[in-house]
């Protein structure tokens, strides 16, 4: 386990507006990135102060190859475990890197054009 994980949670329960903010920047300025398939290393799921948090590891190759670490945290139970059943350990993903730093990446966990590539219908 990533020894920053601990600390990376606390920053997420602690600074959900911040949290909110830098995921619709990043979000934003991925829509111009390269689509980028990659498989998922990781998962788990917990709640954490009645909040249910994933934590999905995972890597892809664009020049080479790298990890990401997407923290994501739900209300809801079942929106969690919806999300969970979606991105088991070993199964493959579909995510967004930059082509000028490949280092940077996002894994798609809500678009439904992941969806339609990865070949999973979307639930919305």
């Amino acid at each position: 386990m990533d020894p920053r994980l601990p600390l990376a949670i606390v920053a997420l329960i602690l600074t959900p507006p911040l949290r909110v903010l830098t995921e619709m920047r990043l979000r934003r300025r991925s829509e111009a990135w390269q689509v980028t398939f990659g498989r998922i290393d990781r998962m788990l799921l917990g709640n954490i102060s009645g909040l249910w948090m994933l934590n999905i590891e995972y890597s892809y190759s664009a020049d080479k190859k790298y990890q990401g670490l997407r923290l994501v945290q739900y209300i809801r139970e079942k929106t969690a475990a919806g999300i969970a059943a979606r991105f088991a350990t070993g199964s493959s993903a579909v995510g967004r890197c930059s082509p000028a730093h490949p280092e940077q990446s996002l894994l798609i966990i809500d678009d439904p054009v992941s969806a339609v590539i990865s070949g999973r219908e979307s639930s919305a």
